[in-house]
């Protein structure tokens, strides 16, 4: 192990008693202002066992790295002059909680940008750990709130009509998916929903139209698994076993640029070289170098993360180091 490696008391244990001690203060200073006890009590209890369980699994750099960047916005959403400021700095922490698939604690940290906030941005992503934590009441409220803030918000529709339609409510959300095919690109996702929408309010005819404009766009082995109940329904066997014979696990997509930005925050190259410039910024030399050693290990071809990895070492006065690592970038 190099010898750079110092993370005296830096385990997956402290990160669960540090995050147990700002949850209790959470729940006894924050929630109180719209939330009942039930709920309070509700979310101390789940969350900090959920978190403390799936924390079990991660690296102790993934761990330490979280760790060090829910320390670094503790610190400076006491200095940031503008609540614009903290909730920004809230809501990356709870991007990067998201990204890891930490959605407990991502919930948690996105209500605290928009407690600070109540900025759209915020609103939709925690409306969509809501929905992955069955919470579909919930992500409806975010949802909605966001659409009250930005009525074309294409994805907001989308995503609002898909958790009406789980309600059962079709209705609604069948008017709510067609404003959003209205603002949005033709969307494979969309066009889905909207057959998924039909196939609950049983109009077969109408299902089988969304779902062949879907394939007609992108084929999918989920649409064509629906078109084969579809057409069975409709009474075509033979047509049904055709599709069916079709299906996969792949479904229809859509292009969500904000899920995007949460998913490049995952366990990748770019996650550590975050992670080293806290450390650098923190004064913290030792902690940049190993993040940086993890950045460029897992993108060996990356120039730009081994340029920047040899200049920290230059800058450390460790020039053997630093002319290696850039020997190694121009080599690979």
């Amino acid at each position: 192990m190099p010898s750079t490696w110092r993370l005296p008391d830096m385990s997956v244990e402290r990160m669960r008693r540090d995050f147990v001690r700002r949850l209790t203060v959470y729940v006894r200073v924050m929630t109180p202002k719209t939330c009942s006890w039930g709920f309070r009590v509700t979310v101390f209890v789940t969350s900090g066992f959920l978190y403390a369980v799936d924390l079990e699994g991660l690296s102790l750099p993934m761990a330490e790295t979280l760790r060090t960047a829910q320390d670094k916005v503790e610190r400076d959403v006491k200095i940031l002059a503008s609540p614009e400021e903290r909730s920004n700095a809230r809501g990356d922490l709870a991007m990067l909680y998201h990204a890891q698939f930490l959605l407990d604690v991502a919930e948690v940290e996105y209500t605290k940008a928009i407690e600070e906030v109540s900025l759209p941005r915020w609103h939709y992503l925690r409306g969509v750990v809501r929905m992955d934590r069955g919470g579909v009441h919930e992500a409806i409220e975010d949802f909605t709130t966001v659409i009250k803030q930005e009525p074309n918000n294409h994805l907001a529709l989308y995503r609002l009509g898909v958790a009406l339609a789980v309600t059962g409510d079709y209705s609604q959300a069948r008017a709510v998916l067609l404003r959003a095919e209205l603002h949005g690109p033709e969307s494979p996702a969309l066009l889905s929903a909207l057959a998924d929408v039909a196939i609950g309010a049983k109009n077969w005819d109408l299902a089988k139209a969304y779902l062949e404009r879907c394939w007609r766009v992108e084929e999918s082995g989920q649409v064509a698994y629906k078109l084969g109940l579809v057409w069975a329904r409709l009474g075509d066997l033979k047509a049904s076993r055709q599709w069916v014979a079709r299906r996969s696990p792949t479904a229809p997509t859509i292009r969500d640029p904000q899920l995007l930005e949460v998913a490049e925050l995952s366990v990748s190259p770019q996650f550590f070289v975050k992670a080293a410039k806290w450390a650098w910024e923190r004064g913290d030399v030792d902690e940049a170098l190993q993040a940086y050693r993890f950045a460029a290990n897992l993108a060996p071809d990356d120039a730009v993360i081994g340029l920047g990895f040899a200049r920290v070492l230059e800058s450390q006065g460790r020039s053997a180091e630093a002319i290696s690592e850039l020997r190694r970038v121009v080599h690979e």
